[in-house]
């Protein structure tokens, strides 16, 4: 049985952890600057032990940062004089380029290592689930195809990616989805709520669900996210594709061709439009 430090366990996603390395045997240790929230975890995951920052590193195999990014570089500094040679760290960041510089700034020792879970604190399982690693040496990859294989046998993908490319397209991938959903929650909040529920569309209920959702989650991670990825320049793309949608619908007597190409699009690459049109009325039909 492996020891695994989990430093931020009282956070959601440190939580998260914690639950999913009891549940695979680990030993865990669990450390937070929240100590009411880090004994609440204590008591009610049976298996994990609360133990001081210096602890946790020392007596454990691998250390597991799940901590914010503006918090990141502190941790590193309090975890640097424990980290032994044959220690694996591991950042959870939903950025990886900074993270992994300054993994590899503070720390001297051991094996340093950038990944980022593509789920949330919600989800119940690993299966299907996919987890990107940034290795930046050939030590990391290595540790990067052993926990690849542990995840495969869980029915989990892994997918190595250079920290930068990673953070290029999660500016597209997650940045901008988080914006936009931010603006439409905004966008409806100055309407009368209660007059839309009534005359509530599948549409509608879709875009509402999808809003709200991300009100529901860690509103400062994304307000830190849309800071550190960039995202202004995606989004004054996407206000131009406002402005050109305004004037083709009063001007463009082709325009529904070219949203027939852009469903094509859709199809080459493999999304299955017929499925979500059927996920987006099972949602109306729950709610």
């Amino acid at each position: 049985m492996r020891s695994v430090a989990v430093i931020g366990a009282a956070g959601r996603m440190g939580r998260w952890l914690c639950n999913l390395l009891v549940s695979e045997g680990f030993k865990v240790l669990a450390n937070d600057v929240d100590i009411s929230r880090l004994l609440e975890l204590k008591e009610s995951i049976r298996g994990v032990e609360v133990h001081s920052l210096e602890r946790c590193v020392r007596e454990s195999d691998i250390v597991l940062l799940s901590v914010p990014i503006e918090a990141l570089e502190d941790v590193l500094k309090g975890v640097k004089p424990y980290v032994k040679e044959d220690h694996i760290v591991i950042d959870i960041c939903s950025i990886k380029k900074l993270p992994v510089d300054l993994m590899h700034k503070y720390l001297s020792r051991g094996v340093k290592l950038g990944s980022h879970p593509l789920f949330g604190p919600g989800t119940r399982s690993l299966k299907g689930k996919k987890v990107v690693l940034t290795p930046t040496s050939n030590e990391e990859f290595r540790t990067s195809l052993e926990i690849i294989k542990w995840l495969e046998e869980r029915g989990a993908l892994g997918i190595v990616m250079d920290p930068s490319e990673h953070d290029l397209l999660m500016t597209k991938v997650m940045g901008i989805s988080q914006a936009i959903g931010i603006l439409i929650s905004m966008y409806l909040s100055n309407n009368d709520l209660s007059s839309f529920e009534v005359l509530s569309t599948p549409t509608y209920n879709f875009m509402k669900t999808y809003a709200t959702a991300i009100l529901a989650g860690n509103l400062n991670l994304y307000i830190t996210l849309q800071k550190y990825l960039g995202v202004e320049e995606e989004l004054s793309r996407f206000k131009l594709l406002i402005d050109e949608f305004i004037t083709a619908v009063k001007e463009d007597p082709n325009i529904t061709n070219k949203l027939l190409r852009v469903r094509e699009k859709f199809i080459k690459a493999g999304v299955d439009i017929s499925k979500s049109y059927e996920i987006m009325y099972r949602i109306y039909e729950s709610s």
